[in-house]
């Protein structure tokens, strides 16, 4: 059963005016540790931490909760399976919260991104179990 889509489209220049004001202050407060050294590791640090900003703002359009009451920026982080897929792993507080609200919740990303802009396209999902 979808719960809900989310959809976000980030200007990567834009994203790269807040970078270079705030710097590390801006990417402590967003990211994750784990998510720092990967994006900081990539040929591109910027865009990589764009597509991650944008994956969170889906994920908070998909669940309808926003950013900051129930789900804050660094209770979700974007990870790559080996393939380079992405995921998302929820801090265990936001996640049992989420799962109270909805048992069985998964949610599946999708990043692009092009020269200009980057995209993030969530999915929220739940299983129902069959009542026969």
């Amino acid at each position: 059963m979808i719960i809900g889509i989310g959809v976000d489209l980030l200007d990567v220049g834009r994203f790269q005016s807040v970078f270079d004001r705030f710097g590390k202050i801006f990417l402590q407060k967003i990211f994750c540790p784990q998510e720092q050294i990967y994006c900081d590791g990539q040929f591109n640090p910027v865009l990589s931490y764009a597509k991650r900003f944008a994956a969170k703002e889906a994920i908070s359009k998909a669940l309808g909760l926003g950013i900051g009451r129930i789900l804050c920026w660094k209770d979700m982080e974007i990870c790559n399976h080996p393939s380079g897929s992405p995921f998302v792993v929820f801090s265990q507080t936001s996640h049992q919260a989420l799962q109270s609200f909805w048992p069985g919740l998964k949610v599946h990303i999708s990043l692009s991104d092009q020269p200009c802009y980057v995209q993030a396209f969530a999915v929220a999902t739940r299983t129902i179990p069959f009542s026969g």
